[in-house]
């Protein structure tokens, strides 16, 4: 089959199965990546995020990673957290495919300043309001029995205009 030959790592320009464009890489960390890709029969963006292959040791590991992100899809729709579309295993790899947020997290405006522009009581309006929409993210998935293990700036991603999503369940 054909997804079982996808390269373990991608590079922009890269087409994957003929479906989906790679476009940029949005994040790396412990885990793996975080890559833009343009799903063509959606034409639409998603974030993909890639575990590195080291990251399954066994077939349970990886059984139990796809299990989690499962619980991440069937958490459905809300608009405090990142949609996650699916999970699909491409090139022996869980690949989870999700809603791709464009003004970057928490993290990335706390690190440029950009949390904290327009002086002291503008700022904080807007931390408020961030802490506000995300606990209203985090409320939505406690109430679904959701648990999110990996509270953090980085996994609070903002759109342009300031609106906070939770996301990486």
């Amino acid at each position: 089959e054909a997804a079982a030959v996808v390269a373990a790592e991608w590079a922009v320009g890269d087409v994957i199965l003929d479906l989906y464009e790679v476009a940029g890489l949005l994040g790396e960390g412990g885990m793996g990546k975080v890559y833009r890709v343009r799903h063509r029969g959606w034409n639409l963006d998603l974030a993909v995020k890639s575990p590195r292959p080291d990251f399954f040791q066994t077939q349970e590991q990886q059984q139990n990673f796809v299990r989690e992100c499962e619980t991440w899809i069937d958490l459905g729709l809300h608009p405090h957290t990142v949609s996650c579309h699916y999970v699909r295993t491409l090139g022996g790899i869980p690949r989870v495919f999700a809603e791709c947020v464009e003004g970057g997290s928490l993290a990335d405006w706390i690190r440029s300043g950009k949390l904290y522009e327009g002086g002291a009581e503008a700022a904080l309006k807007r931390i408020l309001d961030v802490a506000i929409q995300f606990a209203w993210g985090l409320g939505y998935a406690h109430e679904r029995g959701l648990i999110h293990q990996d509270v953090k700036p980085a996994n609070v991603m903002l759109t342009p205009e300031g609106v906070a999503k939770v996301t990486d369940f």
